[in-house]
């Protein structure tokens, strides 16, 4: 199954705020409790909250970054 390619933002955002969240919250998680019988728990409930935030946030930011990295850049 192939997506259009119009949804193409859609769909790398999505992926982004599923996939930087997910690693990012598991060092967050472990730096704060440590390898403890809580972490996988504690890991995936932050990691949930993370990516339903990081979702319309990249939506909101990454055409803004693109064009900044573009002004920035030769």
């Amino acid at each position: 199954m192939k997506i259009d390619k119009r949804f193409a933002p859609l769909v790398n955002a999505l992926l982004m705020a599923i996939v930087l969240p997910f690693f990012m919250t598991f060092v967050v998680s472990l730096v704060n409790i440590g390898f403890t019988d809580r972490l996988v728990v504690a890991w995936m409930k932050t990691w949930a909250i993370a990516s339903v935030a990081a979702f319309p946030l990249i939506l909101i930011l990454a055409p803004l970054i693109k064009k900044v990295v573009g002004t920035i850049t030769a």
